[in-house]
């Protein structure tokens, strides 16, 4: 089923949805499938690829339902069986299941595709996006985009990561966060920017210089994208400070880089997120 499935997504061209990711996972690193499924799903799809770098649809959905590597969180594919994440989406528990997408004349792909990249491509605080991070290339028009999303009355929150190359923004991953507090997304925004939770770029960025950028560049690109209702403003953080660590980062494999300091304070939809845990604990 799963190969009928990924066949269906490559005739109508929903991988050009996801971006590149490695499948050598910076937790544990080391791969969380082996070289001949990484073939085997490629080929399956249709996609060229290099190992160990694929399309990150095909490895953070399909990929991860065959891992059986644990990691610090459990397996990769338990976020598509367990329901916890279909749950932010406010969709139900066995949305991300083979067998439920099938038999809604679906793909797995298709259902995350359709649940996670309206969260990246147009955030928004009427659709419970909470916190929004875009993290520059240095150098580059390419930046990488964090979402955290909570549903109403649903405890916890879901995180979705994506990148934005030559204006069309493309998913790389979304995994549950259990228990989001306003100081954890704090925590999460002061983080040095980096390429993260695997993603890989189509080709190495151009080595930054190291003089100081104004803190003004992000800013047009930043508020244009992130128009919310008045009421419930997203709480959003660029971060573009250049450093010669983002060089390192296709050689290395493991999404490391960039160094940057951060700004921003609490705002109304930290708060709703917060009083939301409580009712629901």
């Amino acid at each position: 089923m799963m190969f009928e499935q990924i066949a269906r997504d490559a005739e109508t061209g929903r991988f050009d949805d996801w971006a590149l990711s490695t499948v050598i996972d910076e937790n544990v690193q080391s791969p969380v499938i082996s070289k001949a499924e990484f073939l085997r799903l490629h080929a399956a799809a249709g996609l060229a690829a290099t190992w160990p770098i694929g399309n990150a649809g095909l490895l953070h959905v399909y990929g991860y339902l065959l891992s059986t590597v644990v990691t610090p969180f459990g397996l990769k594919g338990d976020r598509w069986r367990n329901g916890e994440l279909a749950g932010h989406f406010s969709l139900a528990p066995t949305a991300f299941l083979l067998d439920a997408a099938d038999a809604g004349g679906q793909t797995v792909l298709e259902r995350v595709t359709d649940a996670a990249l309206p969260h990246l491509a147009n955030p928004a605080g009427a659709r419970g996006d909470v916190l929004v991070i875009d993290d520059e290339v240095p150098g580059e028009a390419t930046f990488f985009r964090t979402t955290v999303v909570s549903a109403p009355g649903q405890p916890g929150a879901a995180l979705i990561y994506g990148v934005s190359e030559g204006d069309r923004m493309r998913v790389v991953t979304a995994f549950p966060l259990a228990h989001p507090t306003p100081a954890s997304l704090d925590a999460l925004a002061a983080e040095p920017p980096r390429m993260r939770y695997n993603a890989a770029l189509t080709a190495l960025p151009r080595a930054p210089r190291c003089a100081a950028v104004p803190e003004a560049r992000t800013a047009p690109r930043s508020r244009l994208r992130l128009r919310a209702r008045a009421a419930d403003r997203l709480p959003q953080r660029c971060r573009s400070n250049p450093s010669p660590a983002f060089a390192d980062v296709a050689p290395r494999e493991s999404g490391r880089s960039v160094a940057s300091t951060l700004r921003g304070g609490h705002t109304p939809a930290f708060v709703d997120l917060a009083a939301r845990e409580r009712r629901s604990g």
